[in-house]
């Protein structure tokens, strides 16, 4: 009970302080708002940014002119704002991912209408939680209209995340950051991440500037919020724009361990690093916020399995990986061939053929994946492993003492097909197994591997190209390959392209140039 008295006060508190700064918002003019904001807001990292938002103030002195009116203003027809989709030009590397809309808010849009935003087509919001003042105190704050906004965001169906403005100049500084916001979370849970904001002060010197320090202490001050927030039981990631990412942290660590949001306001990111989030611009209008706010872009993975198909022969099998930011529920069509958990684990009850579905609780998005199940083998055949150089070889399998005779079937017939006598021939490069399956259900297996006879193509897929290039320079760094090493002639012939007895760069750029002649045909 007294925690949650203490949650209404602070909630009450929060509101009332809210209000305050709308008031000031809509009844001054725009001097006395640059007034009111650089007197009472103090050394908030954000307050330059609002106070040279001229549309915002512009509409807060029509506001107050509208107000003054004693008739109702009529309000021109709304026009369909442009989405993340038409605004801005995406990355390549993201175009089968989800774009989600969002925003970010703080104190400096205290009054919000959090239905009338979700109707306007946002889903997420990231709201400040709290900042370091950039004075020399660096004195903690916690954001006044955080609790209204988060409560008022989650209500209206919005995932929510936070970010905290950051003066720390080291880490024990930022863990304390870290710290106050695990205190001032307490209760509340979030879809989206904790973002550690750090970013210069613009228009002044802030304190985190002052200290000068360098990429590897501020990127371990990132490491210390992050992983301070991440022991608390939530996500933790990193803000920064284009050029505090490329210039002032380690960023390539950085998008490893943690989720990356850009700031970059601009039509295209030109940013060649890995992020989740763009904040694309700060002077997005949405219904339901007076003035100018933030707006970003969230790339949601599709809920998709890394393979098509899976073939079980150990009751210790796995399914395959799962991309996608999601909680997922797996189910089999079929628990008499094969069962499965929530956790992938799957169980083989007999041989056959199934399929698993993964599907995410999140949003019901689903996505399948083919298991054959030869777990339990009994019919000899008369070939176990066989390998074929080219395609439209032909060969012949039989079951040895199979009675009753046998069907077969290929697991990739885009590489083997097979006939109903065991005829197999090869139409494609790479692998695929052979399942011979007997009145009783028994199995036999034969693996066969197809591979290209063109020398130089090297990612056996029967053409020469760039690829071929860039694979037979992997494998030369990996495998420092010379005249001394012991490799299998059938790698050497692919690989040695200019037959010198060794694998290097000089092949890989024969290769290119095979490509481009291949092409010019």
């Amino acid at each position: 009970m007294k925690n949650y008295t203490k949650r209404f006060l602070a909630v009450t508190c929060s509101a009332l302080l809210c209000m305050q700064y709308a008031t000031a918002y809509t009844v001054a003019s725009a001097v006395n708002f640059m007034t009111i904001n650089t007197t009472s807001f103090d050394d908030d990292p954000e307050k330059f940014k609002y106070i040279e938002n001229t549309d915002f103030l512009a509409q807060a002195t029509q506001s107050t002119e509208a107000d003054s009116e004693t008739e109702e203003p009529t309000e021109p027809p709304k026009e369909p704002k442009p989405t993340c989709l038409e605004e801005i030009v995406h990355d390549k590397n993201v175009k089968e991912y989800n774009l989600i809309e969002g925003i970010d808010v703080s104190k400096w849009q205290p009054i919000i209408d959090w239905e009338a935003v979700k109707a306007d087509g946002i889903d997420f919001a990231i709201i400040r939680i709290g900042y370091r003042g950039y004075g020399e105190k660096g004195t903690l704050i916690v954001d006044p209209c955080f609790e209204s906004h988060i409560q008022g965001a989650q209500e209206a169906g919005l995932d929510v995340g936070v970010y905290f403005f950051t003066q720390a100049t080291n880490e024990e500084e930022a863990i304390e950051e870290a710290n106050l916001i695990l205190e001032t979370l307490e209760g509340y849970e979030l879809e989206l991440p904790v973002y550690f904001d750090i970013e210069s002060i613009t228009h002044d010197v802030g304190r985190l500037d002052s200290a000068k320090l360098t990429v590897e202490e501020h990127t371990a001050n990132c490491v210390a919020f992050c992983e301070t927030i991440i022991n608390g039981g939530y996500q933790a990631g990193v803000y920064g724009n284009k050029y505090w990412l490329e210039e002032k942290l380690d960023s390539k660590y950085l998008e490893t361990e943690y989720p990356v949001w850009l700031a970059r306001y601009n039509k295209e990111p030109e940013y060649k690093g890995e992020y989740q989030t763009w904040q694309y611009t700060e002077k997005g209008t949405v219904d339901g916020i007076n003035g100018n706010v933030d707006k970003n872009c969230y790339y949601e993975r599709k809920l998709e399995f890394a393979e098509e198909q899976l073939i079980v022969r150990t009751p210790g099998t796995f399914i395959p990986d799962v991309y996608g930011e999601h909680a997922y529920k797996f189910t089999s069509s079929d628990t008499n061939i094969i069962k499965v958990d929530n956790y992938g684990a799957l169980k083989p009850v007999k041989n056959g053929t199934a399929t698993i579905t993964v599907t995410s609780e999140k949003d019901g998005s689903t996505d399948t994946l083919e298991v054959i199940v030869v777990a339990f083998t009994q019919v000899a055949l008369s070939e176990n492993t066989l390998k074929f150089d080219g395609i439209g070889v032909q060969s012949k399998l039989s079951a040895v003492k199979s009675k009753s005779g046998v069907t077969w079937k290929s697991t990739k017939p885009s590489v083997i097909t097979i006939e109903d006598d065991g005829t197999i021939e090869t139409v494609g490069y790479g692998s695929a197994l052979i399942i011979a399956t007997n009145s009783q259900g028994n199995i036999g297996l034969c693996e066969i591997d197809v591979v290209s006879n063109l020398i130089g193509d090297c990612d056996n897929d029967g053409a020469i190209t760039a690829l071929d290039a860039a694979e037979l320079l992997c494998f030369a760094a990996k495998n420092s390959v010379s005249a001394e090493t012991e490799i299998s002639d059938e790698i050497m012939k692919r690989y040695d392209v200019n037959e010198d007895g060794a694998i290097n760069s000089k092949d890989a750029a024969a290769v290119l140039v095979m490509s481009a002649e291949a092409a010019c045909k």
